[in-house]
């Protein structure tokens, strides 16, 4: 026969993230003379295959029903720091009558690392109440939990664990390859899936043995992460792009020097290692560019494209559109955080070829004032 018990509202949710709850019908009084003995079972927890037992004290209560619900809810507490859980609902209670006599039943919603479980079953064996030397009032409580409704939690966490080994090992991978945008998303990835279990769960791998183990490398690796970052940040890659009537063509070489040494006139470091033209239209066209290897040492990548396109061609002269633009992309957090558009104007020449370097030798020195004025503010 189950009957459901009452919570008893007085109790704060708040505290250990639990709502209060009947006390169990195996309570016993305590002496109203001195202090409240310890029952033996407190410090030397019952042995059984079958259950886990869990503990839970407390004192300085203003009555008897309220310290035996603080006990109880304490080893509440207790059990779910032996699980790794954090606590997501108030515990359900119910009575149940077992054998002849009446038991207090509570289940409750926990969360390991993200995984939602029901804690079932954990039953209220003894809770002992009574007055401290103060005055006032004191508790022990005693939950009984089958050892199956544990190895559930235990599997959730072994399957959490396994997949944040994989997803650590290829951020590893990923940082020793100097990708250090998807080394940081796939750390992202195995510290929410892991979470900072208080339990250790074994793991199959030779140097990673458990979660604790595997936990302790994500924050170390975190740490380097953030250093290589930290190292990176000053340091600028520099790539142009040119388009000659909506074509890709090829750049004067001079280009690039002159940006370089706009990017190194502002206390920046500026990378040696040349960066290619689809980098720069890659960078500027696409909303998740793909950078190569390039400018995997690099905080930032200047991205500047020149276009020019014939306007008209009036007796010995050539006239062309030019325009250009410029973005500062942030490598690590895979994002474009300045952007400036030269506006098109007019330029002609006896060529085109003529015409369009003209064009860009204008659009050059607008960019290089640009550069010397946005980039100290770029930190």
């Amino acid at each position: 026969m189950m009957r459901t018990a009452s919570p008893i509202a007085s109790i704060s949710c708040a505290l250990f993230f639990l709502s209060a709850c009947g006390g169990s019908s195996q309570a016993t009084k305590g002496s109203s003379d001195g202090e409240l003995a310890r029952p033996a079972w407190f410090d030397n927890r019952p042995k059984s295959p079958s259950s886990l037992f869990f503990v839970g004290d407390a004192a300085g209560a203003s009555d008897e029903s309220t310290a035996r619900d603080l006990a109880i809810q304490k080893a509440l507490a207790d059990l779910t720091n032996y699980c790794g859980a954090s606590v997501k609902s108030e515990f359900k209670s119910s009575e149940r009558e077992e054998n002849g006599r009446s038991e207090q039943v509570v289940s409750l919603q926990v969360d390991v690392a993200g995984d939602e479980i029901t804690v079932r079953e954990a039953v209220v064996r003894q809770t002992v109440v009574g007055k401290d030397t103060s005055g006032l009032y004191a508790a022990y409580a005693l939950i009984e939990w089958p050892r199956v409704q544990y190895e559930a939690v235990l599997a959730s966490q072994r399957e959490r664990g396994k997949r944040a080994l994989d997803q650590y090992l290829e951020a590893h991978s990923a940082m020793k390859e100097n990708d250090t945008p998807r080394a940081k998303q796939l750390w992202k990835e195995a510290k929410t899936t892991l979470g900072p279990q208080k339990s250790q769960v074994p793991l199959d791998h030779a140097e990673y043995k458990n979660t604790g183990l595997l936990w302790d490398a994500i924050v170390v690796l975190g740490e380097k992460l953030d250093a290589s970052a930290k190292e990176k940040k000053n340091v600028y890659a520099v790539t142009v792009a040119c388009m000659r009537d909506g074509k890709a063509a090829g750049c004067n070489a001079s280009r690039v020097g002159t940006l370089k040494q706009a990017v190194a006139k502002t206390g920046k470091k500026v990378a040696t290692d040349a960066v290619s033209a689809q980098t720069a239209s890659s960078i500027l066209d696409a909303e998740n560019p793909e950078l190569d290897r390039s400018v995997r040492n690099t905080g930032y990548v200047v991205a500047v494209r020149y276009k020019a396109d014939l306007q008209a061609i009036d007796g010995p002269f050539t006239f062309v559109r030019y325009s250009a633009s410029i973005v500062v992309f942030d490598v690590a957090a895979n994002r474009v955080v300045e952007v400036q558009e030269i506006s098109p104007e007019k330029e002609g020449h006896p060529t085109f070829d003529g015409a369009m370097e003209k064009g860009f030798n204008n659009a050059e020195k607008k960019l290089v004032k640009w550069i010397e004025d946005k980039l100290p503010s770029i930190k």
